[in-house]
């Protein structure tokens, strides 16, 4: 896992995703200052503008990002959405009208789309299969801290009453701009996708990528086999389009069952504060709420990054995590005008309602999300593909039918390289 082509192509992919959770904690917090709804004659309509505009222009950018990231691959795709992203951030970090703002806004969400669909889909095409959902959770746990970065800065100004006090948060979203220029930075040194360049007929450039981040000989048997599952997996692929795993099965069930006894204890401890108005059970209800985002992070916020491309094949990749994540904006633009009507109306019910849509959440992951850990991404192509796909998978010599269900890849690997020594030393 620890090739410097590796290193670089994670580096790459967290400064270009790592300015939505930023731009999300301090826009929230400018919108409940006095002085800056003051300046821009924020109504409660308004603010609620400046907010889900974001999660339009990601719904917006839904038919564009997968072309994009197909088209010219997942290295420009993400320097697209960079740029992008660098112009969106710049308009709102300069914005003296609400009209810039909200347009600075607006771009900053179609560069999310791009580059939330082209980096998790570059990692996981790149990335070795033992380390794969790691590499990826790496730059997803980098999402809270920098959301948490935005919260701690808001804490320094929300009770100035300055116009330079959200000036200040302004200048703050101008680290906004920080991710995507590093970004358009390191990419040109980083190196394309090991799937995009064999559908795009450059094997040849496919290899060397893949001998390079894999760090290994030419005539290593495990990057020969490797390289020829891909290109047949690919072929296959295409041919199904023309004709038409869950990373861990422990954490996501286990952070659903904490999400879901979170919502049960906040639902009791919102009922006990209306009822008897002590601290007591508000600084419960705070605590709730961090082993809630502890539990969500660790878990759903992960699988939202890793799960989508690992199961899809390639010709859908990046339009299907595209869509996904669109949806996933769209529910949270919804979401951000309910939940506070919901809570006003519903009180401490609210949290109930929450808790019981987990349970059947918890049944589906048990019964339905097939194991992907471990397996490369053809191998989990031939398990939602069927049988079909999997009898298509490359034979190669030496090592067992990849039809022939039990052990997976890298274990056959082993094997095969093992008795090669064997025969070598007879």
């Amino acid at each position: 896992m620890g090739s410097k082509a590796m290193v670089i192509t994670l580096l790459a992919c967290i400064a270009s995703t790592c300015v939505f959770s930023l731009d999300v904690a301090i826009i929230n917090s400018l919108n409940v200052m006095q002085s800056f709804q003051n300046y821009f004659e924020l109504t409660p309509a308004l603010a609620g503008l400046n907010v889900t505009i974001l999660y339009a222009g990601c719904v917006f950018a839904v038919p564009f990002a997968g072309f994009v990231l197909d088209r010219y691959g997942r290295r420009r795709g993400l320097m697209i959405g960079s740029a992008i992203a660098l112009l969106g951030a710049t308009l709102q970090a300069s914005a003296h009208e609400k009209v810039q703002l909200l347009c600075g806004r607006f771009l900053l969400g179609l560069s999310f789309i791009i580059t939330g669909a082209g980096a998790p889909s570059w990692l996981m095409e790149v990335g070795p299969p033992k380390y794969r959902e790691e590499i990826t959770n790496a730059m997803v746990a980098c999402l809270p801290i920098t959301g948490m970065m935005g919260g701690l800065i808001y804490l320094g100004i929300y009770n100035k009453t300055s116009n330079w006090a959200w000036r200040a948060g302004l200048m703050v979203i101008k680290a906004d701009i920080a991710g995507p220029a590093i970004a358009l930075l390191i990419l040109p040194f980083a190196p394309e996708s090991i799937r995009w360049l064999v559908a795009e007929g450059r094997a040849d450039e496919a290899f060397e990528v893949l001998v390079k981040i894999r760090q290994r000989t030419r005539n290593d048997p495990e990057i020969l086999a490797e390289f020829q599952q891909i290109k047949q997996t690919i072929e296959l692929g295409r041919q199904l389009s023309q004709r038409d795993s869950w990373k861990s099965l422990v954490s996501p069930v286990i952070g659903t069952m904490v999400i879901a006894a979170s919502f049960a204890t906040l639902a009791i401890l919102q009922q006990r504060i209306e009822a008897t108005n002590q601290a007591a059970f508000a600084k419960g209800a705070v605590a709730v709420c961090f082993i809630f985002y502890w539990a969500a992070f660790s878990s759903w916020m992960l699988l939202n990054y890793s799960y989508p491309p690992e199961i899809l094949k390639y010709t859908q990749r990046a339009r299907g995590v595209g869509v996904g994540q669109a949806l996933g904006y769209l529910v949270g633009a919804g979401l951000s005008y309910a939940i506070p009507l919901a809570i006003q109306n519903l009180s401490w019910r609210y949290y109930i309602v929450n808790y019981l849509w987990n349970v059947p959440i918890f049944v589906v992951i048990w019964w339905l999300f097939p194991e992907t850990k471990g397996k490369t991404l053809e191998e989990i192509d031939s398990i939602f593909d069927g049988s079909s796909a999997k009898s298509s998978l490359p034979v190669i010599e030496g090592l067992p039918d990849p039809s022939i269900e039990g052990g997976h890849y890298e274990v056959k690997l082993k094997e095969f390289k093992d008795s090669r020594v064997g025969t070598s030393a007879q």
